[in-house]
């Protein structure tokens, strides 16, 4: 596996790394981060609704953070053969 050009990495919510700004961020997806509106989301008065997709880290549940710009990504490793 290799680092490739972050313009080549999938946007379809794949699970993948991400480096940026000389840091390694595992395990990030393009998309938004989890939200729950409950009821439906018909009393739902968070502003999730209105964000646009863009990178996530998924251990955190938020937004890459704006002052890191991703320049590569990598797929995950594959699991241990006997996990």
């Amino acid at each position: 596996m290799e680092w490739q050009p972050i313009e080549t990495a999938p946007r379809d919510g794949t699970v993948i790394d991400l480096w940026a700004e000389g840091f390694r961020f595992a395990d990030c997806m393009w998309g938004k981060p989890e939200h729950c509106c409950g009821e439906a989301g018909w009393h739902c008065d968070s502003e999730w609704h209105g964000q646009e997709p863009g990178w996530v880290v998924t251990a955190d549940n938020a937004f890459l953070w704006t002052d890191y710009e991703p320049t590569h990504w990598m797929p995950l490793p594959d699991p241990p053969k006997n996990a």
